[in-house]
């Protein structure tokens, strides 16, 4: 009797049961399929955390609050001040109990006594009795004293801003570089020791500068002390 081998019998059942064994591939496939969905699905939402979630485990710092205005704080008013305006620089009146004056004068000549000729003055002479009292005219910082034969002792007073005022032919002084004054201290007393005006006898050369160039010192002054 002629023996049947093992594949043989395989290969006849493969031929008489074709259509089942196509089935069964057709739905181990789809089968296969279907898992490697579910496992790609499970993968991806455990690696998103989901958003504004308390229940979610984990670091609470990978919940995201996307509500209305979230979890911050209501923001206060802000109050937006106005630039301060700048302060108005009113000077006092450097010397009192004057008896005369000498104008400022840059644009028109004046008559000097000293030079017996007609010449600019870049300040304002304030006469007085020798000894009288010098203030500043306004808050400020000495930045210099000297003196020189012209123009006598000299003390000058910087406010800030490019504005300087200058204290001439003074008898003594009382102030050194250096000293914060405030608006009518003393600095001084009246005197002659410039010889530029020395005709013009007892008086305060004073003078006004703003950012190098000297001004008018009238344009600083109120109305009751020009």
């Amino acid at each position: 009797m002629q023996k049947i081998g093992v594949f043989e019998k395989i290969g006849k059942f493969l031929k008489r049961n074709a259509y089942y064994v196509l089935l069964i591939a057709c739905i181990a496939a789809v089968g296969t399929m279907v898992t490697l969905t579910v496992i790609n699905e499970s993968a991806v939402e455990v690696q998103g955390p989901s958003v504004n979630n308390p229940d979610d485990s984990g670091n609470g710092d990978l919940n995201v609050d996307v509500t209305p205005g979230g979890n911050d704080k209501p923001s206060e008013d802000v109050v937006v001040k106005p630039d301060p305006k700048p302060e108005v620089i009113v000077f006092s009146s450097p010397v009192q109990e004057i008896t005369g004056t000498k104008e400022y004068a840059m644009d028109t000549l004046v008559f000097s006594q000293t030079n017996n000729q007609w010449e600019c003055h870049d300040g304002i002479d304030y006469f007085a009795a020798a000894g009288t009292s010098v203030t500043a005219v306004y808050g400020g910082t000495v930045e210099s004293v000297n003196s020189d034969a012209l123009h006598g002792n000299v003390v000058t007073v910087n406010h800030g801003d490019g504005l300087v005022t200058v204290y001439a032919n003074l008898g003594e002084v009382s102030v050194k570089a250096g000293d914060s004054l405030d608006k009518g201290e003393v600095i001084g007393t009246v005197g002659n020791s410039g010889l530029v005006e020395i005709a013009d006898g007892d008086h305060l050369h004073f003078e006004t500068i703003l950012n190098g160039e000297n001004v008018d010192p009238t344009a600083y002054f109120a109305e009751s002390d020009k």
